[in-house]
């Protein structure tokens, strides 16, 4: 991993996003803890090519995952390689989807791990943001683009689902080597309850050059 070129905080409610080369890395730090980080990421140069968890998974073999884990976009193409993950096992899902505001208002409380707030816009909402400011259609949005970093899924023998307390630490972090010239928007997730620990936080990104 080269120096540090350049870095982002991104409060909750919050759409950073940045362009990778190949070669570069993204590190995603958790600064306060148990912070969720809906984040998508698109071909450059073809925006509609895209992270797909389903596919990713089926590649890795795995719904969990952590350092050395690759993700593939719909087209089966090498877009990311988790280099270093400093949480604990099944501390990320991978499988997409975002919450929303239609979710938010219809549901609320009545999901585990989130608590509603009529007109609190969702990530997938903040994450079309993203996408307009970098020129891009929120139509282009897929949701299996959705990677949930810091973000813990209960998915028991029983067939219980559902959102559970985060398992990150203050200063936790992941790094993604991107594989091919990347855009990256994300959504510093600010529904309230379990998802977020006790309350919505910062999240900060930083890109280091190649070596």
């Amino acid at each position: 991993m080269g120096p540090l070129i350049d870095t982002i905080v991104g409060n909750p409610g919050d759409y950073p996003s940045g362009k990778l080369r190949k070669g570069q890395t993204l590190r995603i730090i958790d600064l306060d803890g148990q912070q969720c980080a809906d984040f998508s990421s698109f071909n450059l140069h073809n925006p509609v090519e895209q992270y797909n968890g389903p596919l990713s998974q089926a590649i890795n073999s795995s719904f969990q995952f952590t350092t050395g884990s690759e993700f593939y976009t719909d087209r089966g193409n090498l877009m990311w390689t988790m280099m270093a993950d400093t949480c604990p096992t099944a501390a990320h899902y991978s499988g997409g989807g975002f919450c929303s505001n239609a979710m938010n208002d219809a549901v609320g409380s009545d999901i585990h791990g989130v608590t509603g707030s009529p007109g609190r816009r969702g990530c997938r909402e903040t994450i079309e943001l993203g996408l307009e400011a970098n020129g891009i259609s929120p139509r282009a949005l897929d949701s299996l683009s959705c990677f949930n970093f810091f973000m813990t899924i209960g998915n028991d023998p029983d067939g219980i689902y559902e959102i559970r307390v985060g398992k990150s630490k203050p200063g936790d972090y992941v790094d993604l080597r991107a594989e091919m010239d990347i855009l990256w928007v994300c959504s510093c997730c600010q529904f309230l309850g379990p998802v977020n620990g006790t309350a919505p936080s910062p999240l900060k990104f930083e890109t280091y050059d190649v070596t």
